[in-house]
């Protein structure tokens, strides 16, 4: 063979996409609100502002990317770019619109008062649908949507380039990031005897501030994919399949 040809083809091998590749997804409740308009506040704005400038880039240089994600209702797109404007990288993708986390006539008040009840008791409940309109919403319904996502980014991690390290700030509404929580950890929560971490891991579920909620960390190295969820302190192993059965359940 060819020596000179050889060494393409060995570079070429050596260049691949999805190897070495590091994802942080962070989901976030929008900022604070209007209790009558539902509109982002003067303070939801200095709040979603801050929040940016406090943001630490995962990586910097060709190899890394800062997208935002944000539900079709206004206050979660505002909160969305006034965090991505206030980031210091110049390594910024478009902001993109996602109906996985929140279409405008979902912009109602559920019912979430099964969020609070034993998982064994929760999981059951979380199938009631509440009628919005023309179309039937439940909590685990949603809780799918924000694993459709999920999904969607571990798709992603395969195509980036090898090396490559990607934040993506996703912006939606309380029941969503609640629910998905409740549905990947909440079995497990009832099995833990560190009261502390249960009550911690709980009050986000129950009393999820603004601008607060979880993140959704993807390794990849070629078809070996790790998943890790971080609520507060509190670090939880996820895995592929886990993800999957929550989408076909």
């Amino acid at each position: 063979m060819n020596e000179r040809l050889g060494n393409t083809i060995e570079t070429k091998e050596r260049e691949p996409f999805g190897r070495n590749v590091e994802i942080r997804a962070r989901f976030l409740r929008h900022g604070p609100k209007d209790s009558e308009s539902w509109q982002l506040t003067e303070e939801g704005v200095a709040a979603s502002k801050e929040y940016g400038e406090q943001f630490e880039p995962s990586a910097s240089g060709e190899n890394y990317i800062l997208k935002a994600y944000t539900s079709e209702i206004d206050r979660a797109q505002e909160t969305a770019e006034t965090i991505v404007e206030n980031i210091n990288t110049n390594r910024k993708g478009h902001t993109r619109i996602r109906l996985e986390l929140g279409e405008k006539d979902e912009d109602v008040k559920m019912e979430t008062d099964a969020l609070n009840l034993p998982y064994s008791e929760y999981i059951k409940l979380s199938r009631n649908e509440e009628q919005i309109g023309d179309k039937a919403i439940s909590l685990h319904k949603l809780a799918q949507r924000v694993a459709s996502q999920i999904e969607n980014f571990i798709k992603l991690s395969r195509r980036l380039k090898s090396d490559s390290r990607a934040d993506l700030i996703n912006i939606t509404h309380l029941p969503w990031l609640s629910a998905f929580v409740k549905e990947v950890v909440g079995q497990k929560l009832e099995e833990e005897t560190d009261q502390k971490k249960k009550k911690e891991v709980e009050s986000k579920i129950t009393d999820l501030g603004y601008l607060d909620g979880f993140e959704l960390i993807i390794k990849r190295d070629d078809d070996d994919v790790r998943l890790s969820l971080q609520v507060g302190e509190n670090e939880f192993p996820l895995t592929e399949e886990s993800i999957r059965q929550l989408l076909e359940d």
